[in-house]
């Protein structure tokens, strides 16, 4: 990680402690210069050691390129010594300076990029180790060896004409920017912003046909746009590509420049993880020793894999795709899924399509981007070029921004983004957009603003795994909802595309209860965004009361006792019954609502009660010979025939002895015969009678 020079300073700071801030910014400069002047010796060297017209040309490239760096640390000195004035004036009461700017970290970084910036690439191994004209310490890149592990960055040692290639373990690149993704996330922070709908446009590939065609329709009809490039042509100097010096220009006019990695028509999908690292972190690095402000990148044919989306956020703030069907990110209750963000193709597209993607984002908001490619046949056509006058003209005609990506971020990116989230991603995801929406991929609830879902709003409108919870209460804007015009809606999808609405309309009257709702589900006709017919679902209310001894109704209940009575259904429909559960006694009760409005007699459903009775008497009984006993059993509280009776005896019954019984609700009768061959004795036991009643 960057360290950090860290300097306090106060209000009426005296001026030679200021004047002692500037001079560190010259010794900076002198610093930065010494570095660029130590380059430029070493490429004098170089020179003189062959005059073979590309040792020429890189001379060229890499004074070219020391000049950028001695702009770019004058421009760092110019900042700081703003900030100086600042504190002199009072303003500042803090201020953390990057050890970037000190001294040797500044030499450090000049004579890194003046020294890489122009590195030798070849195309295989093979190629590079034919190739030994160069001086000792020379920087060399294989890009494209068919064996992976060759591809990555040589260094050369020994004379130009002899030595050897030797691998290098690190990317230099990297090592001269010093890029700290931990401070590059922190820069996201940010106030909470207001939701608007912006439109950007961002054109693929970086020819010299986005100067020529693109940035003069930009001139004309007064817009931003953004534009991505590949690496590989620019360090090639392919004449097709974009110079440095136009991108510069493009950069100072407003426009944004994001990477589209660093092989030209690479399949993400198809490299390494090795070499993943070079795609994002290489070709970023090697923009920025350009001057170039690069903070996004462009999957090249929309081409990504969960292997990629987990390394590309270590290098940019955000990643773009291509969505055919939609360009609009983070409509209404959509977070913005930052690196696999959408783009609608302009290229083949009509302006009829195009302003359809506009008429979509008015109605349900977000962020619409058009991908175009200026190089196609179809830009060089009077049409197409008018397709984009009009189609600028129709979205400022909306009062709509067209913005940079990263005034789009600014506006409706995250805050916080861990995970890329998404269908079909096993990954968890959290997310902290900039109006301090919480998206979690497994726990997403979102509540929209009122009377702004509709019966006609399709299914596709939800985000997968979300529940929505949305409310009307104008008649005006809940059309076609069921029973009422003013309720709550509810949404839930899961991530399978099944997708359930509950609409709950409000009671009218005071005092009245809700009753019934309505329900339907995302249609299943192929190639449809529709929704089946309303269902209407009627609620089952249950109402537990107690029912004690003040109730003047007492006599009524089952029992005359208090007890608790469980009223279930709706009286209006006639699905309607009571349950009484008696206190103390074990015994519940039940009754029906009649077809005329009446109730049912109490019908008893559940009943246990066991009492014990002691020192019961039991004859002799001679072998194979029968005795009857009777107890009474009216303390159980059996009021009919139809409860079921167990006996419990205390004791062992004498071997042998075998008995049946029966009752009539008092009385128990109980038949004991001697299956043995002994006769059985006179003795008395303890019995319980357990009476035992469900319905």
């Amino acid at each position: 990680m960057t360290n950090e020079v860290k300097i306090q300073v106060f209000r009426g700071m005296p001026p030679s402690i200021i004047a002692g801030i500037k001079d560190s910014v010259n010794i900076t400069i002198n610093a930065s210069n010494a570095a660029a002047n130590s380059a430029s010796s070493a490429l004098t060297s170089e020179t003189n050691a062959s005059n073979s017209e590309n040792v020429a040309i890189e001379e060229a490239n890499n004074a070219a390129n020391s000049a950028i760096m001695a702009k770019e640390t004058l421009d760092t000195a110019e900042t700081t010594i703003t900030a100086a004035k600042n504190v002199a004036l009072g303003e500042v009461t803090e201020s953390i300076i990057p050890a970037q700017i000190a001294a040797s970290e500044a030499a450090n970084t000049a004579a890194q990029v003046a020294a890489i910036s122009n590195a030798v690439t070849f195309t295989t191994k093979t190629l590079m180790d034919a190739n030994l004209n160069y001086i000792d310490g020379r920087l060399g890149l294989v890009v494209n060896d068919s064996f992976l592990d060759n591809n990555g960055y040589y260094v050369k040692t020994g004379v130009s004409g002899a030595g050897s290639w030797v691998k290098i373990s690190y990317d230099p690149f990297l090592l001269a920017t010093r890029e700290v993704r931990e401070l590059r996330t922190l820069s996201m922070k940010t106030n909470n912003k207001t939701k608007k709908n912006i439109v950007s446009f961002i054109d693929d590939d970086g020819y010299s046909t986005v100067y020529t065609i693109l940035r003069e329709l930009a001139i004309e009809k007064s817009f931003k746009f953004n534009f991505c490039v590949y690496v590989e042509p620019l360090v090639q100097k392919q004449s097709y590509m974009l110079t440095a010096a136009q991108m510069l220009t493009l950069q100072s006019e407003g426009h944004e420049v994001l990477s589209h990695g660093y092989v030209k028509d690479i399949m993400i999908t198809n490299v390494p993880s090795a070499l993943l690292e070079r795609e994002f972190g290489t070709s970023k690095s090697y923009l920025r020793s350009l001057g170039l402000d690069v903070n996004s990148y462009v999957w090249q044919g929309g081409d990504y894999n969960q292997n990629a989306l987990n390394i590309v956020p270590k290098y940019y703030d955000s990643a773009w795709a291509i969505d055919t069907g939609s360009g609009i990110n983070k409509s209404n209750n959509r977070s913005f899924d930052g690196y696999k963000a959408h783009r609608f193709g302009f290229d083949s597209a009509t302006l009829a399509d195009a302003k359809i993607q506009v008429d979509n984002l008015v109605l349900y908001g977000g962020w619409l981007t058009f991908m175009t490619h200026c190089w196609m046949a179809t830009w060089t056509t009077p049409e197409k070029k008018q397709d984009l006058r009009d189609l600028i003209d129709y979205i400022k005609s909306k009062n709509i921004d067209i913005v940079t990506v990263r005034e789009g971020l600014d506006i409706h990116g995250n805050i916080l983004d861990y995970g890329p989230g998404g269908a079909g991603n096993t990954t968890n995801s959290f997310r902290i957009d900039k109006q301090g929406m919480m998206l979690n991929t497994y726990n997403r609830f979102f509540s929209e603003p009122g009377n702004t879902v509709f019966a006609t709003t399709p299914p596709s409108f939800f985000q997968e795994n979300t529940l929505n919870i949305t409310y009307h209460n104008s008649a005006t804007t809940a059309t076609d909802f069921p029973g009422s015009q003013l309720g709550t809606l509810i949404t839930q999808k899961g991530v399978s595309g099944l997708v359930i609405q509950e609409w709950y309309p409000y009671s009218v009257g005071s005092g009245s209860k809700l009753q019934f709702f309505y329900k339907r589900q995302r249609n299943n006709i192929p190639g449809t965004d529709g929704w089946n017919a309303w269902e209407k679902v009627t609620f089952w209310a249950q109402i537990q009361e107690e029912i004690n001894g003040a109730d003047p109704n007492l006599a009524t209940y089952p029992l005359g006792g208090p007890g608790q009575i469980t009223r279930s259904g709706i009286k209006s429909n006639g699905y309607y019954g009571e349950g009484y559960f008696a206190y103390n006694t074990n015994r519940k009760f039940k009754r029906q609502m009649k077809s005329d409005g009446s109730m049912t007699a109490w019908e008893e459903i559940c009943y246990k009660k066991g009492v014990q009775y002691n020192n019961v008497s039991l004859p002799a009984i001679d072998t194979l010979k029968m005795a009857t006993i009777t107890i009474d059993i009216s303390a159980v509280g059996i009021v009919n025939n139809d409860h079921a009776l167990s006996l419990n005896w205390r004791a062992a019954l004498p071997v042998g002895l075998m008995y049946s019984f029966m009752h009539n609700g008092t009385t128990l009768t109980i038949t004991l015969f001697n299956a043995s061959a002994t006769n059985i004795t006179a003795s008395t036991n303890h019995v319980t009678v357990v009476a035992v009643k469900y319905n």
